[in-house]
């Protein structure tokens, strides 16, 4: 009967870790989403060519990431636009013109999409429980 009980928590303690994942998981990628999307408004401002906006990218980082801290990625892909980091901080010729820094100052706006997410996500896995 031991091995019963034992492997019964057992299986609990996984069913719970798969239910923190899920739900970190999609709080993390609604703060990713809300701080792409002020990138792309950004960047949408220097529409000479497209390029600097088509560039911003959002990506999951396994690397970075454990069971209980999901990582996403919001950057400039610098293969489609190398020279970026001319409009973010300027150059002798030109002032600047940020794209990423002032995304940061969504933070919080950002902070509260994710938990607002993850109380969604618990909402619905609970309601199929």
């Amino acid at each position: 009967m031991a091995t019963g009980v034992a492997g019964l928590l057992a299986d609990l303690d996984a069913y719970g870790l798969k239910i923190r994942e899920k739900v970190l998981f999609s709080g993390v990628a609604a703060m990713a989403n809300l701080i792409y999307t002020e990138v792309k408004i950004n960047a949408s401002r220097h529409r000479k060519t497209g390029l600097l906006e088509s560039a911003v990218y959002r990506a999951f980082s396994p690397e970075r990431s454990t069971d209980d801290i999901k990582t996403y990625r919001v950057s400039i892909n610098k293969t489609k636009a190398p020279h970026w980091h001319f409009a973010e901080y300027g150059t002798s010729r030109q002032p600047a013109y940020p794209i990423i820094r002032p995304a940061n100052d969504h933070m919080l706006r950002a902070i509260k999409a994710g938990q607002e997410r993850m109380g969604q996500r618990l909402a619905e896995i609970g309601g199929k429980a």
